[in-house]
Order: structure tokens, then sequence, then C-alpha cells
């Protein structure tokens, strides 16, 4: 069964990693604001959508198509996970993993997201509106990372 991983991440050195997973290895990626003087990879929030089906695309240009595709239900229903989190989250217990209704046919789908501190869990949903506000631009500007 094909997999398929939408991450946004921020690091503690204030960076932000974007990217799709696809059975387990980035096909696409973008990362912003890392100091590569100063970094530091310990993560301080994550969001991921999670999507699992033997019909999904296993190739990353193929995933950009089926998550734009998908755009308006996805964005609807982080939307709506933001709208349950409007007071926040206990940051204690990890991840929240949250099913997305009414999926697409022959597809699940889950939200898993979590925060390392108290005030971070208290603004996820925040960080989850932005997911949904920004969805196609952020997916339109990831890339196929460079292999060494």
């Amino acid at each position: 069964m094909a997999k398929i991983i939408f991450y946004r991440q921020k690091r503690r050195d204030d960076g932000i990693h974007t990217g799709i997973e696809i059975d387990g290895y980035t096909a696409m990626e973008q990362e912003e604001g890392i100091d590569w003087d100063n970094a530091d990879p310990i993560l301080v929030w994550y969001v991921e959508l999670r999507c699992e089906g033997k019909k999904l695309p296993g190739k990353a240009e193929e995933a950009r198509k089926w998550l734009l595709e998908q755009g308006r239900f996805i964005r609807e229903s982080l939307v709506s996970l933001a709208s349950e989190l409007q007071v926040g989250m206990d940051y204690n217990n990890w991840p929240l993993l949250w099913t997305v209704p009414n999926a697409p046919r022959g597809v699940r789908m889950s939200v898993a997201c979590h925060a390392m501190h108290r005030a971070d869990a208290l603004a996820i949903a925040e960080v989850i509106s932005d997911v949904a506000l920004h969805w196609q631009e952020r997916i339109e500007k990831l890339s196929v990372p460079e292999r060494a």
C-alpha cells in the first residue's frame, strides 16, 4: 500500500522544513530560514498529513499533482482540525493523531502533530491554519532534493 506524507516542521534554530515523503523517502522538500552556521535540527513542532492507499501515486510530480487536486478537501479538513484546537493541545501526549473524515475513496488520511513546549502546543491551531492557508503555494514551491 502506497504512503504519501506531507510535512511541515519547525526546528529549534527557527528553520522551517516542508516536504513530501513517498513510501519512506523524501521526494520533494524546501528549507527556509536555516542558519547553517548555527544549525540545530531539533524539532519544536511538526504537522503531517499522512495518506495511505493502493492507488496513490509513487513518483514526486504525480504526488504533487495529486496533493494539489485534493487541495480544497485538505484545506477544509485542516481548518476543521484547527478549529478543534483553538485553545491548543496538551504537549505531554504526543503526537496528536486525527483521522480525516470523509477522505477520498480508497485513501486513508490522518493528521499527526506535536509540539515540544507548552507555548507551541497552545499555538498549534495557528500552525495548522497556516498550512491550510498556504497549501497550494507551498506544494508548488517544493523541489526534488539534491542527492550526494
